[in-house]
């Protein structure tokens, strides 16, 4: 079948436009199941609440401008072209268009490769690390998060970084770093056949040609700078941000290689055929990675997921919290069946209040009455036939006035 297919019935479903009805905008439906669903529905974008001209719109602001543009600037365009839009929902919605940016199917670096690290600090103090991998024939970059518990230095160890570069270049390709620690204590077995070339800032140097002692036929420029100057780039970007919280950072980072590998690299400019059919190509670029995921509100903000019993209903109510056994009040069973006993006694005996503790202090045998007497002695009985009755008077006739 031909089509735009049903997301429930991927085989047999082809969905056809419905008839427009007068007032309301287009719908969709499954002719199998009749299933009815819009266009971003089953993507990232499904619970973003803006129309399709509106992601459309804040899509072209991201991709037009090469340093990025805040939610708050967005907000302000939308709101002067009339349409009605607050700063925290665009932010919602630029958050999943990041999310769409995320290239994870990248293919591994070969050749040369660049690698340096830096610091940067996000809300509330913490201190993060980022090493950037900036492979020179394809002009691309990747960036990756190293962190540490509490507010200590997270500076990237040997593992970690034989890690990332195991994880993120072949074996036939080229390390350019700088005199780092954690890489040079790397050993050349466990490097598994890459070649490692490294500058010492400390001794002044900063690009140096060498052939890798006679590994390379030619000599090449060795040293990070243009990872480096991925850095300068990352912190302009970053910095029209009013702070970073460590729960989108990640997206600001897959925003910001996306933007270097499409924006800023001089290759893939050069593949645009004017400036208009370039913004049109990274759009449908960006909006082709929206397929196939979906992310609830609660997971783009970061906030924790309801628990819901879907076996007791929708309308469960809440348990109540537990409370001192003082506080409690005492509920009795509903007609209670005492065994041997008729129904009566049972509710007598069901409403009998309970015996007091043996922990608690008996009474002095002055002060409690014996048990045969009763506590407190009863008034004698009165002999109602001697009380006479009232006698009965005529009713007084009311005054009469006479008018002077």
């Amino acid at each position: 079948a031909q089509g735009w297919t049903c997301p429930k019935n991927h085989q047999h479903g082809v969905v056809v436009e419905m008839t427009r009805e007068p007032g309301k905008s287009r719908e969709w439906k499954c002719r199998c199941c009749e299933h009815k669903l819009t266009v971003i529905r089953g993507t990232l974008l499904h619970w973003s609440h803006f129309s399709c001209q509106d992601i459309l719109i804040v899509l072209r602001y991201m991709v037009h401008f090469r340093h990025g543009i805040s939610a708050q600037e967005v907000a302000g365009l939308l709101n002067e072209d009339g349409r009605n839009a607050s700063e925290g929902a665009v932010r919602d919605l630029m958050h999943r268009l990041r999310e769409c940016m995320r290239e994870e199917q990248l293919k591994r670096f070969a050749g040369e490769t660049e690698i340096d690290e830096m610091l940067l600090r996000l809300m509330g103090g913490k201190l993060v690390s980022i090493v950037t991998l900036y492979n020179r024939p394809t002009g691309r970059v990747k960036f990756e998060i190293i962190e540490r518990k509490g507010n200590r230095k997270p500076k990237a160890n040997k593992r970690e970084m034989l890690q990332l570069i195991r994880k993120h270049t072949v074996r036939e390709s080229i390390i350019l770093s700088d005199s780092d620690a954690s890489i040079l204590k790397i050993t050349e077995a466990e490097m598994g056949g890459r070649k490692r070339g490294s500058v010492n800032h400390k001794r002044r140097q900063f690009v140096i040609w060498s052939d890798l002692d006679g590994a390379l036929d030619k000599p090449i420029e060795v040293g990070p700078n243009r990872a480096e100057g991925v850095h300068g780039l990352l912190r302009r970007t970053l910095g029209i941000r009013n702070g970073i919280s460590r729960h989108h950072l990640e997206r600001y980072l897959a925003e910001a290689a996306w933007r270097i590998n499409h924006l800023h690299n001089k290759l893939e400019s050069q593949s645009y055929d004017g400036e208009v059919n370039r913004t049109l190509s990274l759009m449908c670029d960006v909006l082709a990675g929206a397929a196939g995921r979906q992310i609830t509100v609660r997971e783009l903000r970061g906030e924790p997921q309801k628990k819901r019993d879907r076996s007791a209903g929708k309308n469960k109510r809440r348990a109540e919290p537990s409370r001192p056994e003082s506080k409690q009040k005492r509920l009795l069973p509903f007609r209670q069946i005492v065994p041997g006993a008729s129904q009566p006694e049972a509710d007598r005996a069901r409403e009998k209040p309970a015996e007091p503790k043996s922990s608690q202090m008996p009474e002095h045998p002055a002060a409690s009455p014996a048990k045969d007497e009763p506590r407190y002695p009863t008034p004698p009985e009165e002999d109602v036939t001697k009380i006479e009755p009232a006698q009965s008077r005529p009713p007084e006739k009311p005054e009469q006035f006479i008018a002077a």
